[in-house]
C-alpha cells in the first residue's frame, strides 16, 4: 500500500456532452480531518457534503453562461445539477468508504 495520498492523483469522471470532472483518487487523513464529525456522519448515512466536494474536485470542464471556465468554488458547487452531484458522490464514496467515524 502506498503510504501517501497525493492531490495530483485524480480520476476523471466523464459526463455527457464531453464534460468531465477530475476528483482526487483517494482522500488523505488530512482531508478527512478537515471535515467535521457531523459531515462524516452525514456521509455515512448517504447524505451530501459541500466540503467533501470542495476537497475532492480538483478540476472540471464546466463553463459559465458566457462560455468562460467556471472555477471550482462553493458557490458553483451549490449550483450544480443534483443528478451530477449524486454521480460525483457515488464515485467519491466508491473510492473512499466513510464507514469509520472521525474521532
Amino acid at each position: 500500500m502506498q503510504p501517501f495520498v497525493y492531490a495530483e492523483d485524480v480520476d476523471r469522471i466523464d459526463f455527457e456532452d464531453e464534460q468531465w470532472v477530475d476528483i482526487k483518487r483517494r482522500m488523505s487523513y488530512g482531508d478527512i480531518d478537515k471535515l467535521s464529525i457531523n459531515e462524516v456522519k452525514t456521509l455515512q448515512k448517504g447524505g451530501t457534503s459541500i466540503p467533501l466536494l470542495l476537497l475532492s474536485i480538483k478540476a472540471w470542464s464546466f463553463t459559465d453562461r458566457e462560455g468562460k471556465p467556471a472555477p471550482v468554488t462553493r458557490k458553483n458547487i451549490e449550483m450544480l445539477n443534483l443528478s451530477l452531484v449524486t454521480r460525483l458522490l457515488e464515485e467519491i464514496t466508491k473510492r473512499n468508504p466513510f464507514g469509520a467515524e472521525k474521532t
